[in-house]
């Protein structure tokens, strides 16, 4: 109330008043409202490319995917050079052709993707999003170069890592796929539970002969997941082979 409040008194002059008021409604869910503050502030600032972003992006959250890609469309044209006006339009694009498994949207989403890439300021965000829409088409190098340009780039969305140790996994590179999990962990911390990565570090470190390395991991999803007869099983044989009788 007090927001609105603010918003209402100098309609012309308070952004940030907006800008906080729409976070509260995203926060309710009330996308509608939060789509009219952020449109107001679009008005106001015309010239401010992110101002039109926020309210395409608000526009998919809402399930308004057309008129997303519209706004976003719109914002592509008014600011060709702006990176994140391709990177949001990409984005929307790739998500309705994950839940449609449309690959019209998928080729779009790529163009899209791609121009954003470009740019030298292109975010990692922005890579990750290019190399999963690769993978989903098909291009199995131009998505591993687009994750590499990822995970190179800070700061690193860590879903990255995870989408390049499957991939490498698929093609027998155990010690990338171990090294990507790796750094994976390491960017969660203590963030999430991280059982399911933990066991699979576990299995590639004893494929790669490195048992001590495996008994730490297999004990940590055991810490994390919970005992299984499976895990105590793998747990027992790489502390044997790691001589720890």
């Amino acid at each position: 109330e007090s927001l609105e409040e603010a918003a209402r008194r100098s309609p012309a002059s308070q952004t940030s008043a907006r800008e906080a008021l729409a976070d509260v409604y995203l926060q309710d869910g009330d996308y509608g409202r939060a789509i009219n503050q952020l449109e107001a502030l679009a008005a106001l600032e015309p010239a401010k490319p992110d101002r039109v972003v926020a309210v395409g992006l608000t526009q998919a959250r809402a399930g308004r995917e057309d008129a997303a890609i519209v706004t976003l469309g719109r914002a592509v044209e008014r600011f060709p050079d702006a990176p994140q006006a391709y990177a949001a339009l990409g984005h929307v694009w790739l998500v309705g052709a994950q839940r449609r498994g449309d690959r019209v949207a998928l080729s779009k989403a790529i163009e899209a993707l791609g121009q954003a890439a470009r740019r030298s300021d292109a975010t990692s965000d922005t890579y990750a999003e290019l190399g999963r829409a690769y993978l989903l088409f098909g291009d199995r190098l131009a998505g591993e170069r687009a994750l590499r340009q990822a995970v190179a780039k800070l700061p690193v969305p860590p879903d990255a890592y995870l989408q390049l140790a499957d991939l490498t996994a698929r093609d027998g590179r155990i010690q990338d796929a171990r090294d990507a999990l790796l750094k994976y962990a390491t960017l969660m911390g203590d963030e999430r539970p991280l059982a399911n990565v933990a066991t699979q570090i576990a299995d590639y470190s004893v494929k790669l002969g490195d048992h001590a390395l495996a008994v730490r991991w297999f004990d940590r999803a055991i810490d994390e997941g919970g005992p299984s007869a499976t895990l105590q099983l793998k747990l027992a044989e790489a502390a044997w082979r790691a001589g720890d009788v």
